[in-house]
C-alpha cells in the first residue's frame, strides 16, 4: 500500500495525518522528497535546468537556420 501526504518536520519529527495513523500499525518504510529544496554544495550545478527555468533575454539574438546549424565550414 502507498499513501502520500505532506507534512511539516518540527524538531526533526514528522506527524502522520490523523485521518491515515490507523492504517499504520507495523513498521513502514519511508521516502522523503524535500520540496523547494536549496541546492547543497553535493549537488553539481545544473546550467540547463537553471536556464530553462530562467532563460537570457538578448534582444539581439537571431537562432541559427537550418543550414547554418549543420554547415561545418562555420
Amino acid at each position: 500500500m502507498t499513501v502520500k501526504f505532506e507534512a511539516e518536520v518540527n524538531n526533526g519529527n514528522i506527524s502522520i495525518p490523523e485521518k491515515l495513523r490507523d492504517q499504520f500499525r507495523d513498521k513502514i518504510k519511508v521516502v522523503v522528497i524535500v520540496k523547494d529544496a536549496k541546492k547543497t554544495e553535493e549537488e553539481p550545478y545544473d546550467i540547463i535546468s537553471e536556464l530553462i527555468k530562467n532563460p537570457i533575454k538578448d534582444a539581439n539574438f537571431v537562432p541559427f537556420k537550418r543550414d547554418e546549424i549543420y554547415d561545418r565550414n562555420l
